[in-house]
């Protein structure tokens, strides 16, 4: 059985995602999802390796139910590429807005960051709440892991 077009898409911004963030962590970024962030402070080939399985067995998932409802798992690959484009876009403007100045990706505010209202005020505040959160759960950060009590 061929595998279908939204999967391969959803497969390609995976893996693009997953370079991506290798890199963007390199220079001095952090993986916003703890889950992830997780794997990435005990190795990258560990990362590499979770953030792989975590694509390929929705797409694994979505193959298999296409056979049975082939309408429904088009609709939802199609709004699974939409989510993931658009939260991995979010996502890096909201957790790295500093990163992406210094990479020159965003002069002062984006046309996005227009469009939701938001100053670079109003995003630094909520990401500090956010780091704070974070911090106290016990997730790392900024390439520092801090511990939630559980151990390391």
């Amino acid at each position: 059985m061929k595998i279908s077009r939204e999967s391969v898409i959803i497969a390609v911004i995976g893996m693009v995602d997953l370079v991506t963030t290798l890199i963007m962590v390199q220079r001095g970024a952090w993986e916003g999802n703890p889950i992830f962030e997780y794997y990435l402070a005990i190795g990258v080939p560990w990362f590499i390796l979770m953030k792989s399985i975590f694509i390929l067995a929705p797409i694994f998932l979505l193959e298999l139910a296409r056979r049975h409802r082939p309408v429904f798992t088009l609709w939802a690959s199609r709004i699974a590429i939409m989510a993931y484009l658009g939260l991995y876009v979010i996502g890096v403007m909201h957790l790295n807005p500093a990163l992406m100045q210094r990479e020159g990706l965003m002069n002062g505010q984006s046309n996005i960051a227009n469009i939701t209202v938001m100053t670079p005020q109003y995003m630094n505040a909520h990401i500090d709440q956010w780091r704070r959160y974070v911090v106290d759960h016990g997730y790392r950060l900024n390439g520092q892991y801090h511990s939630d009590g559980f151990g390391d």
